[in-house]
């Protein structure tokens, strides 16, 4: 009997061929996933914020009263440029006063503490200077 037209030895090249396929697309997956998934938080971010920025904007100062099309990303912009501005206030003197009093109230709160503690953290260990 030649190894060809073993029965077992059939079964062991579907078992080893359906293995590779098995890693292959996984493989593909672990590659593909990471990149659509980004792009498809970013898309729905970048909607979620112009859709509630644009109903704070006055209309006078909306871009699309005086375009014929939208401005993808203007809401965006406009978050970006008020964390800025909070930034600023909150570096100066009267910005931490604040911010002190604000914490303050947090952490008064009996649920809210825990959470807003662990999000302060979080944040805290995700942007410090230190690697």
């Amino acid at each position: 009997m030649t190894k060809e037209s073993d029965p077992k030895s059939a079964e062991t090249k579907k078992t080893a061929l359906f293995g590779r396929l098995r890693t292959y697309f996984f493989t593909g997956l672990l590659v593909t996933a990471p990149p659509a998934l980004t792009i498809y938080l970013a898309v729905l971010f970048v909607g979620f914020v112009d859709n509630h920025v644009r109903r704070l904007i006055p209309e006078e100062y909306n871009p699309e009263q005086y375009l014929p099309f939208a401005i993808p990303g203007a809401g965006v912009l406009a978050v970006i440029l008020a964390m800025i501005g909070i930034g600023v206030f909150t570096t100066g003197f009267v910005g931490r006063f604040f911010m002190r009093k604000w914490e303050k109230m947090w952490e008064k709160i009996p649920f809210v503490s825990g959470v807003y503690s662990t999000f302060k953290q979080l944040f805290e260990t995700i942007f410090s200077k230190k690697s």
